[in-house]
């Protein structure tokens, strides 16, 4: 702040002043009564109160006016002693008042918060640290669930709209639900577009009750987001340790405190209808259009309620034991010094909004997934006689499809199904095949040699994997281990690498089953004469093979031929199902 004077505009006392020794000076400062400059501060409560009534704007102009304003409000007496001391001191009026000022305010802080400063020194001391050290720990209680959302705040609204009016959220969801429509015919993009519109007129309808409730609990959220971003730990580590305990110089953290000052003074409110979404908006949800589907517990949610409202009482408390408005004129050596206004944008409703429709596209997804799903069970009726999707024997990764999901859940129950039920009903079939067999290409024997072990591998395959993902499997047992555990993050990595080699057994399986469909397909025609080519011919002597009555043997080798086509054509389906990305 630039407090030197006019030098230009001098009245006859500057002149008269200017003319005297300094040893004249001092005696005439020595005969001014320090009482009479000193300047009087008004206790905690009395600044609070004032505080509350002072026009922030005005105090925050950080200018030479604003110090002639508060010094004007000063007793006669005292305002003409601090012009009489500038004149002998050389110092403007203004730069003598806020030092006058400043030094006021810090004796009244040693004397009201002892333990926080040395303003002798310009440092603040052990009681500082302490108070910062109590703040962090309400800021790491809520840092993680914060971090975990900053960039998708909007489901927290989403979810506070749910909670503070759940109809209102039940009546969207009603009319712009595709699953409204059966699942006998695909939906159009014009269907989607007549949806979005309904949820978009809804939006826009929203009541206003709800409307000003979230604004205020927004203006809470981003208060909260800003405590998180607080560099306390900065702050804290340049405290240095001595003798006396833990100081660190005002010029240190000059810059961070200017942080504590804006958040810390600003009022915000609180409540646990506040607080449960923000813990339910933290978790790991991939369907949030039920959120009742949480899998967090509502003992263990209530809780944190609790835990969240005790951290935010410690905010209050350190708000109380620190005065970091007044505090901040002291570390500034301004007087006029006010933090700058905590002003959080309000622009909760276009990430509402947004959310909504992120919301909605997956259950859009859904829905398509559901219809393939559905055409996929018609064709397990029609070739199968199956009507639905066969499981495999233990399914684990079910349980947790949240947290891991499993990419080839329906694929692995249709290939321990077919080759349990469908290819046992060929197989020694095949195997005489392989025996008795007369390839026109010679080739092809080996082919269909090697067919006939990758579909027994398969079932070997098959065999083990059922017994590892059993209970007491080395797979199972992992998941049994974990169970309870499964919000640990180690143990969510031990669990995700488990789920990784599941899978990647599970990949080779179906990958070799795939091919062997596809290349019997091709083989049996050719063998059964239907489609040869000049790499794929038919078997010499399939009218002799099991005797000359072969009827059966021909007629199995032609339902093989169909069974493998169906399954090709089931198992590309359903690798598409278990790929689909909602």
């Amino acid at each position: 702040m630039d407090y030197k004077k006019d030098k230009g505009n001098k009245s006859n006392f500057d002149i008269l002043a200017s003319d005297l020794t300094k040893k004249e000076r001092k005696d005439f400062l020595n005969k001014i009564n320090p009482a009479d400059i000193e300047i009087k501060i008004p206790t905690a409560e009395e600044s609070r109160a004032r505080m509350e009534a002072e026009d922030e704007k005005e105090l925050a102009a950080n200018t030479k006016k604003g110090l002639e304003k508060k010094f004007k409000e000063e007793p006669f007496l005292r305002k003409f002693v601090v012009w009489v001391k500038s004149l002998f001191l050389n110092v403007s009026v203004e730069e003598l008042y806020n030092n006058a000022v400043v030094n006021a305010l810090a004796k009244q802080i040693e004397r009201v918060y002892p333990g926080l400063i040395n303003y002798r020194h310009r440092y603040f001391a052990s009681k500082m640290y302490q108070q910062l050290s109590d703040l962090k720990i309400a800021q790491d209680f809520f840092k993680d669930k914060i971090i975990s959302m900053e960039a998708d705040s909007g489901v927290f609204y989403y979810l506070l709209a749910d909670t503070l009016r759940p109809a209102y959220m039940e009546e969207i969801k009603k009319i712009c639900d595709p699953f409204q429509y059966s699942l006998d015919r695909p939906l159009g993009q014009d269907t989607r577009t007549t949806l979005l519109n309904r949820l978009d007129e809804k939006l826009a309808a929203i009541p206003l009750d709800v409307k000003n409730k979230i604004s205020v609990y927004a203006q809470s959220y981003e208060w909260l987001r800003m405590f998180c971003k607080i560099p306390l730990d900065s702050m804290m580590s340049k405290f240095s340790v001595s003798s006396e305990g833990r100081s660190c110089l005002f010029v240190q953290i000059r810059h961070d405190f200017n942080d504590i000052a804006r958040i810390i003074s600003a009022p915000v409110s609180f409540a646990d209808e506040f607080f449960k979404s923000l813990f339910l908006s933290s978790e790991n949800q991939a369907d949030w259009w039920n959120p009742s589907g949480l899998s967090l517990d509502q003992d263990e949610l209530l809780k944190q309620v609790e835990s969240a409202s005790a951290e935010i009482s410690n905010v209050n408390i350190f708000s109380k034991n620190v005065p970091v408005k007044v505090l901040g004129k002291i570390v500034h050596g301004n007087s006029l010094y006010v933090p700058e206004l905590f002003s959080p944008g309000d622009n909760w409703f276009q990430k509402f909004r947004e959310t909504w429709r992120t919301i909605f596209d997956r259950r859009w997804r859904v829905w398509n997934k559901e219809f393939k799903k559905e055409e996929l069970k018609k064709k397990l009726k029609i070739f199968f006689s199956l009507n639905d999707f066969q499981k495999f024997p233990y399914h684990p990764w079910r349980k947790y499809s949240l947290d891991f999901p499993f990419e080839y859940d329906l694929s692995l129950g249709f290939v321990n199904y077919y080759m349990k039920q469908e290819y046992s009903k060929y197989a020694t079939f095949l195997n005489v095949v392989t025996l008795e067999g007369d390839f026109q290409i010679k080739e092809n024997r080996h082919e269909f040699t090697d067919l006939v072990a990758d579909f027994n591998g398969i079932m070997d395959s098959i065999d083990i994997l059922v017994q590892q993902v059993s209970v007491g499997g080395e797979f199972g047992a992992e998941f049994m281990r974990y169970e309870s555990s499964i919000k640990n993050k180690s143990h969510r990595e031990k669990l995700q690498t488990v789920v990784d080699e599941i899978e990647e057994s599970a990949a080779k399986v179906v990958d070799v089953f795939i091919s062997a469909c596809h290349k019997s397909e091709i083989l049996i025609k050719a063998m059964l004469g239907e489609h040869t080519t000049v790499y794929y011919g038919p078997l010499t002597n399939l009218n002799k093979i099991m005797g000359r009555d072969n009827r059966e043997f021909r007629q199995a080798l032609e339902k093989f031929s169909h069974s493998v086509k169906y399954a090709s054509e089931i198992m590309t389906g359903i690798r598409e199902v278990d790929t689909f990305k909602i």
